[in-house]
Parts: structure tokens; C-alpha cells; sequence
């Protein structure tokens, strides 16, 4: 073999080898570029999710008090009634919906959460139940306490148990934002329940929530919460119609709807955030606390 020769295959070798090289190497660029992109990508999907998450908080009214007459509406076992009352709310205080008679306006009954207790008061009857979150089946069954429907009226994103929410528990939100869909879902597990919520997805303005448990030894429960006719109050959107519907097996009760429209909805402090009972009431089991909320109707 001539030395032309040999230097031609060297040089094809050569050439080979460097397009195998190169082809490796662009490879290796490649994949290199791709996996920290595709990790980017999580990492923004999470960081917008959070943002959203955020917006939704935001929305939040921050007013201690909200207050306004209502027209209460009770849906229970095929009958409808109304009549009118009073929302009183003073943010980690108290919400209190007070029922009155038509017309005449004098008090019938009230239904009064607080951080401690459930009071519900008849005033025909001079009875009344007074009773924690935890005596109280149809509440301890969804999980409900202060805080959890506190946020619930004031149409808030919550965690069981936490009155505030911290850029830490944001991250907890799962956020399924769909193509086109101008209402974007927020999940979020917490033990036996879940919990959802639907976001405007220009707003951020929350439009609905729910609470659904399930268990074999419990049975099951679950709470849907419906919001419109939106007010501005101190320049946030605030609910002035809520709906809400309760079912569970745990209280073996039929499910009860209950629909709370504001007239008008005020910033009013200037209460008595705890009611004050005269001694001849008379307080009943905690047991008999649906049975007084329907029977006040």
C-alpha cells in the first residue's frame, strides 16, 4: 500500500471519527439543554400555581366586620321557607345570623359560630343549644370548626386548622388550570376530607367550594358552597348571595340547603360579638341542635 494511499484511509478514519464525536457530543448538548428545561417547566408550572393561589388570598376582604339584613332561606325534606334577619361577622370573632319575623322584625332565633362554640337560641321556645365543634355530628363529620367556616362565609381559601395562610401552606394547593376554561380548580387533601374550590381564572374571584368525607365508620358527608352577586367591599369582591348544602348519613338528616342574600352588605363595627342569655332560658342537648336550626323555620 503507497503512503497516498494510507494517508487517504487516515483520513477518512479520521473524518469518521470526528462526525461520530460530533454527533455524540451534540447529543450530549442536547440532552443536557432538554432536562433542565423540562425541569424548568415544572418549576414554573408550581411557581404559576402558587401566584394563582396567591391572587385568590389577595382577593380576601380585610375589613374586621361585615354586616347587612338578609333574606334567609331554608330548602329541607321538600319544603321552602324564607324569612328575614340579620349576618353579622367579625373577622376570628363570631358569625351570627339572627332570624326575625316578617314585618314585625322582632327576633325569632340565631345561629352564632364562634371559636370556642355553636350557639343556636330559640327565642319562642326560650331554649337554646350551646355545644363545641366536636359534640356536634354534622359539623365533626366534614371537619368543620371556627376557622374552617369563617372562611367558608367569608369566602376565603382555608387549611383546617390554620386561621391564616402562609406562603408555606400555598404550596400545599393543588391548581388545574384547563385550556380555555375560564374556571380554573384548586384542590386540596387534608386526612379523610377533601376540599375544593372554582377560581375565576381572570379574577381569582372564588365562585364555589366544597368539603366531601368518606368513611366505613362514619359514613359519608358532604358540603357545597355556591357565591354571587358580588359587592365591592373596601375595593374587593365579597359575596353578597351565598348558598350552601349540607348532606350527611353520619346524623342520618336529610340534606338542607340554606341560602343567605344580602341586601346590602356593611363594614359596621359597633356590637356585641357574644350573646348574653337571661337565666330562664333553658339549654337542651347538643343532640337536638339540627333539629332546633329547621324548627326555627
Amino acid at each position: 500500500m503507497n503512503t497516498h494511499s494510507i494517508a487517504n484511509r487516515c483520513a477518512m478514519a479520521a473524518a469518521v471519527f470526528l462526525a461520530a464525536a460530533c454527533g455524540t457530543k451534540k447529543a450530549a448538548v442536547e440532552t443536557t439543554m432538554q432536562k433542565p428545561a423540562a425541569v424548568e417547566t415544572m418549576q414554573e408550572r408550581k411557581a404559576a400555581s402558587i401566584a394563582f393561589v396567591r391572587r385568590i388570598a389577595e382577593n380576601a376582604v380585610e375589613t374586621m366586620d361585615v354586616t347587612g339584613p338578609v333574606e334567609f332561606t331554608l330548602e329541607y325534606k321538600g319544603k321552602s321557607v324564607s324569612v328575614p334577619g340579620q349576618l353579622r361577622m367579625r373577622r376570628g370573632e363570631v358569625v351570627r345570623i339572627q332570624l326575625q319575623l316578617p314585618l314585625l322584625g322582632s327576633e325569632v332565633g340565631r345561629l352564632e359560630f364562634t371559636p370556642d362554640y355553636v350557639l343556636v337560641v330559640d327565642r319562642i321556645h326560650r331554649e337554646y343549644v350551646k355545644a363545641a365543634y366536636s359534640d356536634l355530628d354534622f359539623l365533626r363529620a366534614n371537619g368543620l370548626d371556627y376557622h374552617t367556616l369563617e372562611a367558608l362565609f367569608w369566602n376565603r381559601l382555608f387549611i383546617p386548622g390554620h386561621a391564616e395562610l402562609s406562603d408555606e401552606d400555598m404550596q400545599r394547593f393543588d391548581v388545574s388550570p384547563q385550556q380555555g376554561n375560564a374556571n380554573i380548580p384548586v384542590k386540596l387533601k387534608a386526612g379523610a376530607i377533601s376540599y375544593s374550590w372554582i377560581a375565576d381564572s381572570k379574577t381569582a374571584a372564588i365562585s364555589g367550594a366544597a368539603a366531601a368525607y368518606s368513611s366505613a365508620a362514619h359514613g359519608s358527608s358532604s358540603l357545597t358552597w355556591h357565591y354571587s352577586d358580588f359587592r365591592s367591599v373596601a375595593g374587593k369582591p365579597f359575596p353578597a348571595k351565598q348558598q350552601f348544602t349540607f348532606s350527611t348519613t353520619a346524623a342520618k338528616a336529610a340534606p338542607a340547603t340554606v341560602t343567605v342574600a344580602m341586601d346590602e352588605v356593611k363594614t359596621a363595627g359597633g356590637w356585641d360579638a357574644r350573646t348574653e342569655l337571661p337565666g330562664k332560658y333553658r339549654q337542651v342537648p347538643p343532640g337536638e341542635a339540627l333539629a332546633k336550626i329547621t324548627g326555627l323555620l
